[in-house]
């Protein structure tokens, strides 16, 4: 069973800071802060990847409108 929501009493300004910096957390809540950041990086990976494919499927309907020259066919016939 694991813990599906944290509250963090305090400054709230100080907390997303902590999370946004590269520099180990030594704080009291730096364990918290840790897991953050690796979601944070798990999720950005995960749309980077979605994103990686969406843009190779628009980059290979472009090559292939190119290769029959811009024009597409629509009920046998050409339209420019």
């Amino acid at each position: 069973m694991g813990i599906l929501s944290v509250m963090i009493q305090g400054d709230s300004r100080t907390v997303i800071k902590k999370c946004q910096t590269i520099k180990p957390n030594k704080s009291a809540i730096g364990v918290i802060i840790r897991d953050i950041q690796n979601k944070k990086e798990k999720k950005y990976y995960e749309r980077e990847r979605k994103r990686t494919s969406r843009e190779r499927l628009q980059i290979n309907s472009i090559l292939n409108q190119r290769e029959d020259g811009g024009r597409t066919q629509t009920k046998g016939f050409f339209e420019e």
